[in-house]
Formats: C-alpha cells, sequence, structure tokens
C-alpha cells in the first residue's frame, strides 16, 4: 500500500502550557531537548515537533489539579512542594494564580508569533465568501476548506526576528558547523541569508541549503489553538468567565478527576454544585463549548440536564472497550449512552492515544507501551458504530499529558508519526474524506461554527 499524505490535524487536547510552566523549553525541536529535560522524558510534543508532524489546530489546555494540603501524595518527597499545576482544594485565589500562569504561557507564544488564540476565527466559515465553482451556467460560493483558511490565517502572522542560536535550528549537525564557522550564528542571520550566499560556504551544498529553509519554515507555523480550561476552579466565579474567552477559551471541563467548586471529576461519585450550574449558564451565553472529559456520571448526567447545547468529549476512550462498562464504573471513559447523546447534539470525543486507555488488556498487565494502533482504531470504530457516522470521532491525543512518549501506541513516539494513523484507519476501510473528517474537519466543525 502506498504510504498515505501527512493529513492536516487538529489535535483536542494538548497540555502545552502545563509542560512549558514544569520545565519543558517548548520553542525547540524535540530532538533539541537534554533526554531528561522537563516533565515526562522522553518527550513527543514541543511546538516545532506538532508543526513538523501537520498538528495546525488544536485546544491548548490550562490544567491545574488541587490537591488536600493536609494530606501530601504519598509519593511525595518530605517537604516537597506543589507542583506548579497544583494549588490547595478551596483556595480560589491560588487556583486562578495557577491558571493565569498558565494562560500567560500562551499570551507569551502569541506575541512571539508561534500561536495565535482565535480559533474560532481562523475556522469560522462566512457563507458568503469563498471558491466560486460551477459549469453550465450555474456558479455557487463553496466555502473555503480548513486547509485554506489556514494558510489564509498564517499570512497574517508575522513573528518577530529569531535570535536562537544557529544549533537551536536542528539543521544537520556538518551544515550547522559549516554555518557556525562562516559567522552565521542565528536562526535570523540564515533565514536573512541569499541562497547564493549560503551555497558560497564550504560544506553546506543545496541539500544544506534546502534543509536549512525547510526547518526555518516549520519553525515559523504558528499553532492555531483555542484554550480548554481543564477544571474550571480558576475561574473565580462564573462572571469573570468573559474575561477569559477575550483572551482565547473556547472550551471548559467543570473538573479534573478530582472534585472541583463547580462538578465532580470522574474520581468522585459527585455531581454538578449550584455554582457549576450557573457556570454551564453563562458558558452558554457566551458559546464556550462543554467538555465531558473527565466528569463523573453524577456531573455528565447533571450537565445534560442543565444544558441543550452540544458537549463534546475531547480527550475520552470507549469505557465498553475497557472493562467496567456499567454507570458508575471506569468514568474516565464514556459510556455508551454518552456516546451517543454527544453525538446526537453534534458533539466529537476526541481519541485519547494513552496506551492504558486503548486495550483493557495491556492496561490490566502494565505493558502501555505495547498498546497498537489497531488497538486505537478499536476505539475509533466503535464511536462510528454505535452513532452511525463518522462524524463525531476526532483525534484527542493528550500527547505527554503526564506521560511520556514511552507509553504512545507503538510506532507513534512525535506527531510525525500520526500519519500511521492515518494509514490504519485506511485500512481498516475509512477514504480519504472520512480521514479528513477525523484528522481536521470534525473539530474544524464544531468550533467554526
Amino acid at each position: 500500500m502506498a504510504s498515505l499524505a501527512a493529513p492536516m490535524w487538529f489535535d483536542a487536547h494538548l497540555d502545552l502550557a502545563y509542560l512549558a510552566v514544569s520545565g519543558r523549553d517548548m520553542l525547540r525541536p524535540v530532538h533539541g531537548l537534554a533526554d531528561r529535560a522537563g516533565p515526562h522524558p522522553p518527550a513527543a510534543v514541543t511546538l516545532p515537533a506538532l508543526a513538523e508532524g501537520n498538528v495546525r489546530l488544536a485546544l491548548a489546555t490550562i490544567f491545574t489539579e488541587p490537591v488536600d494540603a493536609s494530606a501530601p501524595p504519598a509519593a511525595a518527597a518530605p517537604g516537597a512542594k506543589p507542583t506548579p499545576e497544583q494549588y490547595p482544594a478551596g483556595d480560589v485565589g491560588r487556583a486562578y494564580a495557577v491558571g493565569r500562569a498558565q494562560l500567560e504561557v500562551y499570551l507569551t507564544w502569541r506575541d512571539l508569533g508561534r500561536m495565535t488564540l482565535s480559533l474560532r476565527d481562523v475556522l469560522r466559515v462566512d457563507a458568503e465568501v469563498g471558491e466560486i465553482r460551477g459549469g453550465m451556467g450555474v456558479a455557487q460560493v463553496v466555502p473555503a476548506s480548513v486547509a485554506r483558511r489556514v494558510e489564509d490565517a498564517d499570512r497574517a502572522v508575522v513573528p518577530p526576528r529569531d535570535a536562537r542560536p544557529i544549533e537551536e535550528l536542528g539543521a544537520p549537525a556538518r551544515t550547522t558547523a559549516a554555518l557556525l564557522g562562516a559567522g552565521v550564528r542565528t536562526v535570523a542571520d540564515a533565514h536573512t541569508a541569499p541562497d547564493k550566499d549560503l551555497l558560497k560556504i564550504p560544506g553546506v551544498g543545496r541539500a544544506g541549503v534546502r534543509a536549512v529553509r525547510e526547518a526555518i519554515h516549520t519553525q515559523r507555523l504558528a499553532l492555531h489553538a483555542g484554550v480548554l480550561i481543564e477544571n474550571a476552579d480558576p475561574i473565580r466565579e462564573p462572571d469573570e468567565l468573559a474575561w477569559w474567552v477575550e483572551r482565547g477559551v473556547v472550551a471548559i471541563g467543570l473538573a479534573w478527576g478530582k472534585p472541583s467548586r463547580y462538578a465532580g471529576g470522574n474520581g468522585t461519585d459527585l455531581g454538578l454544585t449550584d455554582l457549576g450550574r450557573v457556570l454551564v449558564r453563562e458558558m452558554d451565553r457566551l458559546g464556550v463549548v462543554h467538555d465531558a472529559s473527565h466528569l463523573s456520571d453524577r456531573s455528565m448526567r447533571g450537565l445534560l440536564d442543565a444544558t441543550d447545547r452540544m458537549v463534546v468529549a475531547s480527550h475520552s476512550n470507549c469505557r465498553g472497550l475497557l472493562g467496567g462498562g456499567g454507570m458508575g464504573e471506569n468514568q474516565r471513559h464514556l459510556h455508551d449512552d454518552w456516546i451517543r447523546e454527544i453525538a446526537r447534539r453534534g458533539g466529537v470525543i476526541g481519541l485519547n492515544l494513552y496506551g492504558n486507555f486503548l486495550s483493557r488488556e495491556r492496561a490490566r498487565e502494565g505493558q502501555a507501551s505495547t498498546a497498537t494502533l489497531h488497538d486505537a482504531v478499536r476505539h475509533v470504530q466503535h464511536i462510528c458504530d454505535l452513532t452511525g457516522s463518522r462524524a463525531h470521532v476526532g483525534l484527542g491525543s493528550d500527547m505527554d499529558g503526564g506521560f511520556s512518549a514511552k507509553v504512545l501506541p507503538a510506532g507513534v513516539r512525535r506527531p510525525l508519526d500520526l500519519v500511521l494513523l492515518a494509514e490504519e484507519l485506511r485500512s481498516r476501510g475509512f477514504n480519504d474524506d472520512d480521514i479528513a473528517a477525523f484528522a481536521h474537519r470534525n473539530w474544524a466543525r464544531v468550533f467554526g461554527g
């Protein structure tokens, strides 16, 4: 079978700011990181790695975790301080500060031209703007493709001068050494130098120039993102939500695995709180999407009762394939009833690529690293079978979201390898349109309306 061209990807769950505040240099290529630089080594994700894998659209999370200050985790060393995403449970001010710090990461990347925070604007479909097509005397305006909308958004991004050392570009070692020997010290120096001048440098050659140009192009591509708040505690009051929306928030999960002030997470049997129901109404007023991943079943039922709007699950798999398929069991994943209801409301479910979330047998045996893409596509197909459609499933990889590249499915170690997932879908009967829908179009529909 011929290799499939890499699709453009919309990844609906990436903990990018969490990785940054935890110590990973997210502006370096993955191969430029030390083996143990930052959390969860070896790394799969940085901004250049996403661009290399053609992940051009994403939900970038603000992930925070409440902790009981009186009962520190058993694994913590004596005297250990909370990690950057943690705050004392119930401490409204500290939760806000921790979440705000992650938002500032995204605002900084926006100012550097490495990210946009206008996902809805990028994806919005204007019925009167598009490509004119037709024949036989009949013409119609067809909305521009998602790829075309992303290209248009790329042209609007003007990155500042890139003062990184040339070694961080990731060009071949011989080419980098030759450039340094000729006084090309920064990425900006290489970017502004004409090809003819680079070709004059001994040891560069046409292949070296091509490698430099391709690396610069890839690393200049901005990620077009919307912010997903994973655990709503950083929002001090529902009336504050508009402030967050103005800064890029497009989706919210009311809780993580633990209880928040708004809802019970998947590690609890709690439901929505009164404050949670107020926030749901404010989300509906402002058009913020509800994310059901990490909600307990009681919270999920409460959410569905509180709103008639679309609900998505940014990074959840199928409970029925992982054991404990009943209500109140294995709540981290979606009961079949929830899958059907999300689809009925027009929502999408994001496939989580954490190995332990793909196969019941491998999870039980503790062999997450041997999960396969075949296991992953079983979840995709289960959602399609339950909903009678391929319009309600996409990617929500959660790469590096608390685990390393070692526990992704076999063969997948970075975003560039997502093409293998597309090839597995093709082998299971997905055609080009189906693959494009999974890769980006289904999520684009949710956030482009």
